[in-house]
């Protein structure tokens, strides 16, 4: 019987290391590589506030992120020093829109066959929305909250490099 102990002490230990390095990898793989990629660069944060008058940004794509009450703050948009629309806080924009654009999501998901949105994959949302009326496919609200998350896409990615964006 101690011979069985020792071998599951053994295997026990192993294991609690093995997840320990695991941990000390993803750690490494985060703040070395991945990070800068999930991090708005400050060289592209909003300089000033957005104003009407810039024109950067179409009127109906304005109206789209004043309809809903809940979710107007987190759309505020500013202007970096590139001229071009960011929102003032793109992590809270990104969680807000996620939540709120969630059927043009899964749409562009499942039945376009694109991968996965997240934070460093959307650029072919923005494309797919561009075609999407010609696509039997999807319903009419379909096709609104694609369009909708791709015009949300639109300005978020004016927050990252253009090497982060896919």
């Amino acid at each position: 019987m101690s011979k069985v102990g020792k071998i599951a002490k053994g295997v026990a230990i192993g294991l609690v290391l093995a997840i320990i390095l695991n941990i000390a990898l993803m750690a490494v793989i985060w703040f070395a590589g991945l990070r800068k990629y999930y991090k708005p660069p400050e060289a592209l944060a909003a300089v000033r506030d957005y104003a009407v008058s810039d024109q950067l940004v179409k009127k109906s794509v304005l109206d789209q992120f004043a309809s809903n009450p809940e979710t107007k703050d987190a759309y505020a948009l500013g202007v970096n020093q590139n001229g071009e629309p960011v929102f003032l806080k793109p992590k809270k924009a990104w969680k807000a829109a996620k939540k709120e654009y969630k059927e043009g999501r899964k749409a562009g998901d499942h039945e376009l066959d694109l991968k996965h949105s997240s934070k460093t994959f959307y650029m072919a949302y923005i494309e797919a929305a561009k075609t999407c009326d010609s696509n039997d496919e999807l319903t009419d609200l379909q096709k609104q909250r694609l369009k909708e998350w791709a015009n949300f896409l639109e300005i978020y990615k004016n927050s990252f490099p253009e090497k982060a964006r896919r």
